[in-house]
């Protein structure tokens, strides 16, 4: 959630998802991407089309990560955990900076998915999102053997409504032990 912060830690929230969604505002353009043709959508929302407004999205999302690096500030990646290279990576790079890298893995049922997908501003067509759900769901087995100890797995079937923030009570307090706790990692250390 946009106005969720752990700041009493120092941890800043990095989601792509802010600069693509200023960008389609400034451009004018709706974020109902359901609206819009296969050819619309390369134009606006294709990570392999280096002139959409994706992918200059993702530049400047990623001007700012490298900035969150080189402060080594502590940061909460938001991204879908559909490209376990990606994950892999981002956790790979982080452990080589000094950083521990945990895993929230917030885990939703594919209704709801849909669901939520309906209430907001920026949706996606379905089967984009069964697609993602289904790939989301064949990683977990991966993400829980990878950070081992460092993996809490949440129901994100909970509405804000059913728990005030949306999220049970133990994320919240898995993430702020984490936060509190003295780095482990060797590089850092040194």
């Amino acid at each position: 959630p946009r106005n969720l912060s752990f700041s009493p830690h120092g941890l800043k929230v990095f989601n792509s998802d802010r600069e693509f969604e200023y960008m389609l505002k400034k451009a004018g353009i709706s974020a109902d991407l359901t609206a819009l043709n296969d050819d619309e959508l390369w134009k606006i929302y294709s990570s392999e089309n280096p002139e959409s407004i994706y992918s200059k999205a993702k530049m400047k999302a990623a001007k700012r990560y490298k900035n969150y690096l080189d402060g080594r500030i502590g940061m909460l990646i938001d991204i879908t955990a559909r490209n376990r290279q990606r994950v892999l990576g981002l956790k790979k790079q982080l452990e080589e900076m000094g950083y521990d890298a945990h895993m929230v893995f917030v885990n939703t049922s594919l209704d709801k998915a849909l669901e939520r997908n309906n209430m907001r501003k920026r949706k996606l067509k379905p089967d984009v999102i069964t697609s993602m759900w289904y790939q989301v769901q064949e990683n977990l087995d991966f993400f829980k053997a990878l950070f081992g100890s460092n993996f809490l797995e949440v129901d994100g079937n909970i509405n804000k409504t059913d728990k005030g923030l949306g999220l049970p009570n133990k994320a919240y307090k898995t993430i702020n032990k984490w936060a509190k706790s003295k780095v482990n990692n060797v590089i850092a250390k040194k």
